[in-house]
């Protein structure tokens, strides 16, 4: 499987109760939600909630920088990723008002020599990511290679030009760098400026955002912070990134307060018309009629029944989130140099309105959570979730998924811990547990329905370390994705390529499990030696050979 490292990670999910009302800030508890999530020893977060025009939180925690000891600042400058399409997508729009360019204009007319397979790929195809074309930043090796030296523009263009399409521009929706890397192109040639000095001249001068830049390997930007990453379980300095490979993409660097600028002008009108603003947050139509959740530039979707702009960015070293909720004028924004924040501001968002559980858990005896073990088949999927007793409290675990608390608040209704997913279990008439309701904050409900299968139980065996001498290595999934097996004070540990590692624990001589996530492995010996490892991620197979 290509990403077992982020399968891995279970993908936040979310619940929906209605509400309009903002709950009364608590700085002190905003503070804790940080410092409980980035730890002071660990990579940090900088953090800043607003509403009704004005500040109401900007903090930090973690580390700036964990080789000097120097921890994070709310004013730390980082890289903010792909949150740059923002700006890029303005900066189009600012050029359609001077009448420079159309969002309809194919863009041939700016780049007459570049291939569209006879295929009409408009500016508005770019910004919506509905062009069609292949993204550089998948094409196989590309981010293992590509990333080192400083290229042209049109270097940049000859690695993904010539790739087949995806698909007709306007019939689908895909997240897409090289789109937004063309804009860029078309942004230069139409002002004739670089985009740096567009965007440097145009909107931060204008804004009065001192404190966000075009990155540049070779300035000195004071108040900058490196960023870093997980390499086989230990936090390494993140890999080299010229700037001129995101470019428009993702090259930006700024601080929350600045971000916060931003949003302020941009729905005040300061950059472009309130007709051009419109555009830019009405979700694009598709050639089906079919509309997706994306404007220009910014994510568009429903957020316990409010309205939210959203965007994430995630680049070396780096991950950043903001959302706006434009009828509550609340916006949320952190950065993170280390570690994905985007849990953390829906968090908190959520929190404000009122609809996260503000509640410690509520203790069960094990005769009351024995009513909510089982396996529960999910609704129109092949997907299961399993509900098991795990220390003084129950465990869930999806299809594929990792395993994490499941906590009381009420009765028959419980919260995953750092996430935003209600579960509320059902009952028949006399009084059995029979499936799961699961409330999210898009509008949706989630079913599952228990069934009569019982959660398998592992049991664990003790190995010698001499037997667990023989699966140590690093074994080869696809290029540039390994799976490392430890072995550290007897224990044995496997850390997937840029992820954390996991604790493997031995269910016979050759076959382990993990505890904390829904995946088996079995070793396979090939001419006396163990040279294959077989990994069966919620009923996905993959193969890592030894290298």
């Amino acid at each position: 499987m290509k990403n077992f490292k982020t399968t891995l990670i279970l993908m936040v999910s979310f619940l929906i109760f209605h509400s309009a009302t903002i709950a009364q800030i608590d700085q002190n508890k905003i503070q804790s939600i940080l410092e409980k999530n980035f730890p002071a020893d660990q990579p940090g977060v900088t953090l800043i909630v607003a509403k009704d025009g004005k500040i109401i939180f900007k903090g930090a925690s973690g580390m700036a920088n964990l080789e000097l000891n120097i921890p994070m600042k709310a004013d730390h400058i980082l890289r903010i990723g792909s949150i740059t399409k923002q700006f890029t997508a303005v900066a189009i729009l600012m050029l359609q008002e001077q009448a420079k360019l159309n969002v309809q204009d194919d863009i041939t007319k700016f780049i007459p020599d570049y291939p569209t397979n006879g295929k009409k790929i408009t500016v508005e195809h770019l910004l919506t990511h509905t062009s069609g074309i292949q993204s550089y930043t998948e094409i196989p090796g590309f981010m293992a290679n590509q990333l080192q030296g400083e290229k042209t523009t049109e270097e940049m263009m000859d690695i993904f030009k010539n790739e087949p399409m995806n698909f007709s521009p306007g019939e689908k929706f895909k997240y897409n760098n090289s789109g937004y890397f063309l804009l860029g192109v078309i942004i230069e040639k139409v002002s004739g400026m670089t985009y740096a000095d567009f965007v440097e001249k145009n909107i931060f001068q204008k804004v009065g955002m001192k404190n966000s830049f075009y990155d540049s390997e070779s300035k000195v930007i004071p108040n900058r912070v490196p960023g870093y990453e997980i390499d086989y379980g230990e936090i390494i300095n993140a890999p080299f990134l010229n700037s001129t490979i995101p470019y428009a993409a993702g090259s930006l660097i700024s601080t929350v307060e600045d971000l916060y600028k931003w949003n302020l002008a941009v729905h005040a009108y300061k950059l472009v018309k309130k007709e051009s603003l419109e555009k830019v947050f009405t979700p694009f139509t598709l050639n089906d009629g079919e509309t997706t959740e994306y404007g220009y530039g910014w994510g568009i979707k429903n957020f316990f029944g409010e309205k939210v702009y959203q965007h994430s960015g995630g680049i070396n070293g780096f991950v950043s989130n903001a959302m706006y909720l434009p009828e509550q004028d609340l916006f949320v924004a952190a950065f993170s140099n280390g570690k994905g924040p985007q849990f953390l501001t829906d968090i908190i968002a959520a929190t404000l309105l009122g609809k996260y559980p503000d509640v410690k858990k509520k203790s069960l005896t094990k005769e009351q959570m024995v009513d909510y073990v089982g396996i529960y088949q999910v609704e129109n999927s092949k997907q299961q979730r399993t509900i098991q007793i795990k220390d003084d409290h129950l465990s869930s675990i999806r299809t594929g998924g990792d395993l994490n608390d499941l906590l009381a608040f009420e009765k028959d209704k419980f919260y995953l811990e750092n996430h935003l997913e209600i579960f509320e279990f059902k009952r028949d008439e006399n009084g059995k547990v029979v499936g799961i309701l699961a409330h999210l904050p898009n509008g949706k409900k989630g079913r599952a329905i228990k069934t009569d299968k019982k959660p398998i139980e592992r049991k664990e065996v003790q190995l010698d370390e001499k037997v667990l001498q023989q699966y140590i290595g690093k074994y080869e999934v696809e290029p540039g994705f390994f799976l490392v097996f430890t072995i550290e004070n007897g224990e044995f540990w496997v850390a997937p390529t840029g992820d954390k590692k996991l604790q493997v624990f031995a269910e016979g001589d050759h076959k382990f499990f993990l505890k904390d996530a829904d995946a088996f492995l079995e070793f396979v010996k090939e001419e006396n030696e163990f040279k294959t490892v077989k990994v069966n991620l919620g009923g996905q197979h993959i193969t890592g050979n030894k290298i």
